[in-house]
C-alpha cells in the first residue's frame, strides 16, 4: 500500500467511527455506587409516585420531571451522559 492509500483508509476509518458514535450517541443514565437494578427500580417507582399529583396519575408516568430527578438525586443517584452498561440505568424522563 502506498502512503496516500494508507492515509485515505485512515480517514475513512475515522469518518466511520464518527458516524457510529453520532448514530448510537450517549444518553443519560442513572448510577449509584453499589446500586443494583432492583434498587434503581424501587427508587424510580417511589420517585414516580412522589412526582405525580395522584396515585392514579403515577400509572401514566411522571407529572414533574424536575421533581422525579430531584427525588432520585436525593436518594443518592447520579445522572450521567454515558453509553450505558453495567451499573447504569435509564430513568423514565422524556428529555435528555
Amino acid at each position: 500500500m502506498t502512503h496516500s492509500r494508507i492515509r485515505r483508509a485512515a480517514h475513512q476509518l475515522v469518518l466511520l467511527l464518527s458516524v457510529v458514535v453520532a448514530v448510537t450517541g450517549c444518553k443519560f443514565y442513572w448510577s449509584k455506587p453499589g446500586g443494583t437494578e432492583a434498587d434503581f427500580n424501587r427508587d424510580s417507582f417511589e420517585c414516580v409516585k412522589e412526582s405525580s399529583p395522584t396515585p392514579e396519575a403515577a400509572k401514566y408516568g411522571i407529572a414533574s420531571e424536575k421533581i422525579y430527578k430531584a427525588c432520585l438525586r436525593q436518594r443518592g443517584w447520579v445522572r450521567e451522559n454515558v453509553t450505558g452498561g453495567s451499573g447504569y440505568f435509564r430513568g423514565i424522563e422524556d428529555f435528555d
